[in-house]
């Protein structure tokens, strides 16, 4: 357990050295032989070739692969001011009254606008809030007071599960360790085992994982024929007793990281770990990809909510920073007290549409996949159906209705938003509404999509399927995520 330190356990080594050669209990001797293996005097290994194969027999794998293999990271400027945070974050601003503002200013020589050039300055609109944007208020309140200020406490983690193995024969090959001629009870193993994780990606403080033994596994070529007849019928369920396949060669890692943004990145992986014969190994393993669905989490429910409205409020939240995500400005000065009372953060929300050209089918078969935990609604009376025969998707919000088509004043109010294609007549007599490009003859459904990004950010979806393609709404109160949302979704129905 005490790589650098093992000398201290010199003495002790000398001990269990006696202990198992001449104490006649041969309980015992067997312990103090396990024992003396982990205190016995270290040789680290400082080969620099053997160093750099270390990757290429000892694999650390995610346990679910990536939908999107990313090639590229989007790497923002923070333009000098600190390079710990991006510039392009909205800051956690601390939660003082207009008073301590003031004099906080004094303190900071931060510059403040005189009483006489105020009036030079163009007057500030007054803000009139109505029951519904305030009802907006309230909802988001209510919601970012349970999103912890990760300044003054530990902030929302995110989870990649992996598996540690490596391969007993080319192992033991480089290493000098003999491989047994029969025997899984003999093949190489790895003691006290340390994987040490650091990134360049704002991820925090990443701990450590300690894997107290771990057996390699064996080649194909270790099992005979006469241990496995090649004709046995094997059942399915009984597919990880095949050697070599066995759990037991596996050793479970779980990553955990703390994002102060929600982007991909990449997880620098190195190793301590003990060999047979008292050999140390150091050295660094393939990294681990970190991407944009690994930040996907629920929104935090808050404590007073009962178990049977938790669905009204997910639609109701939704609605509140689909809302406050849009282009209306109405809600765009509102500042919301974080968990803990310090900090206050406030939305800056962007939009973007993508249009996806795939059946139904595909769209229920990829979102019950990957999306069922933060689907929210689903309006239609024809998806309704097809999702709830699926069975994956439950404990939402149904609304069954019969939409036939899209809503005019929405798909105007969206296309006019987002420059919808132009056309020119040319002829007098051409029909007006035969030059209109139309992107959904016939709206099946709607299934909302809400995502958490931590540490405080949103990503919302509004699917609108029909029966050969699917325009996707997209909203965030964090654009650069943006740039990986494309790719994500063309992902999902690969």
């Amino acid at each position: 357990m005490h790589h650098q330190s093992s000398k201290l356990f010199v003495g002790l080594s000398r001990l269990l050295s006696f202990t198992c050669l001449y104490f006649p209990d041969l309980e015992i001797r067997d312990n103090a032989r396990i024992y003396l293996r982990i205190v016995q005097s270290p040789r680290i290994s400082h080969d620099p070739k053997k160093s750099r194969s270390i990757s290429s027999r000892m694999h650390l794998e995610r346990a679910v692969p990536l939908l999107v293999k990313q090639s590229w990271f989007l790497s923002l400027s923070t333009l000098g001011f600190d390079a710990k945070k991006p510039s392009y974050i909205e800051p956690i601003k601390d939660n003082v009254s207009p008073s301590e503002q003031n004099e906080f200013d004094k303190i900071t020589d931060v510059t403040v606008i005189s009483e006489s050039n105020r009036h030079n300055q163009p007057p500030e609109p007054l803000r009139v809030m109505d029951s519904k944007i305030s009802q907006i208020v309230e909802i988001l309140r209510k919601h970012f007071s349970f999103i912890p200020d990760s300044r003054h406490m530990p902030g929302l983690k995110i989870k990649i599960p992996c598996a540690f193995r490596f391969e007993s024969e080319p192992f033991s090959r480089i290493w000098g360790i003999n491989m047994p001629a029969n025997g899984v009870d003999t093949l190489p193993a790895l003691y006290a085992t340390k994987l040490k994780f650091s990134s360049s990606a704002p991820y925090g403080s990443i701990p450590s994982c300690h894997i107290p033994f771990l057996l390699g596994q064996p080649p194909k070529s270790f099992y005979s024929f006469s241990q496995t007849n090649s004709l046995d019928i094997i059942p399915v369920e009984d597919v990880s007793e095949i050697p070599g396949d066995d759990k037991s060669f596996k050793a479970p890692v779980l990553i955990e990281l703390e994002p102060q943004d929600p982007m991909p990145g990449l997880v620098d992986v190195s190793i301590e770990t003990n060999t047979d014969n008292g050999l140390i190994i150091i050295g660094q393993l393939h990294n681990i990809t970190v991407g944009i669905e690994d930040m996907f989490l629920k929104a935090i429910v808050p404590e007073d909510i009962p178990e049977d409205a938790v669905r009204g409020y997910y639609v109701d939240l939704f609605n509140a920073l689909w809302e406050a995500c849009g282009a209306s400005t109405s809600t765009g000065r509102e500042t919301f007290v974080l968990k803990g009372g310090k900090g206050v953060a406030a939305i800056s929300g962007t939009r973007s549409v993508k249009l996806l050209e795939v059946p139904m089918a595909s769209l229920i078969q990829a979102v019950e996949r990957s999306l069922a935990p933060f689907v929210v609604c689903v309006t239609g009376d024809p998806l309704t159906n097809l999702l709830k025969e699926g069975g994956v998707i439950r404990y939402i919000a149904w609304d069954e209705v019969n939409l036939g088509s899209s809503s005019t004043d929405d798909t105007i109010a969206e296309t006019s938003l987002v420059g919808g294609p132009l056309y020119l007549k040319y002829t007098d007599d051409e029909d007006e509404g035969g030059g209109i490009v139309q992107i959904n003859k016939k709206n099946l459904g709607t299934i909302q999509i809400l995502i958490f990004l931590p540490p405080r950010f949103h990503l919302l979806f509004q699917m609108e399927a029909s029966d050969t393609s699917t325009l996707v709404r997209i909203r965030t109160d964090h654009w650069p995520c943006l740039a990986y949302v494309d790719d994500y979704l063309e992902a999902l129905f690969c």
